[in-house]
């Protein structure tokens, strides 16, 4: 599977089941076994989605929406976001792509940044 797939199926299952549980708070998780298998198996070695912060908070945060308890995998996966995070830092060299000089870059370091304490919110 592209990354790109993988990177749809975490956005698309966390927006998913956002708005079916603002339109019925009383979804019954169970109807989604095979998208918590999907999003199971997109879980890489390292704990991540993608080798992505983003992915792998939405992932996180649809695992919280299916009341999915597998503490193993969920510490694995915090724990790479932990690992990985480094928002608004200074990089010592010269760059095009700096949050400081981008709009662009600065816009995904917020959204990365948002993604992940949305995430501790709902873990820690």
């Amino acid at each position: 599977m592209k990354n790109t797939e993988k990177s749809k199926i975490s956005r698309d299952l966390f927006f998913h089941l956002t708005l079916l549980s603002i339109l019925d708070c009383s979804i019954d998780p169970n109807q989604f076994l095979d998208e918590l298998e999907t999003l199971k198996k997109n879980v890489l070695v390292n704990g991540s989605i993608n080798d992505n912060i983003t992915d792998t908070a939405r992932g996180l945060l649809s695992f919280h929406l299916l009341q999915y308890k597998d503490p193993i995998l969920i510490d694995k996966m915090l724990e790479f976001i932990k690992q990985n995070s480094r928002f608004f830092y200074d990089m010592k060299f010269e760059t095009h792509f700096d949050w400081k000089t981008n709009l662009v870059a600065f816009k995904i370091e917020l959204r990365m940044l948002y993604w992940s304490l949305l995430v501790f919110s709902q873990y820690n």
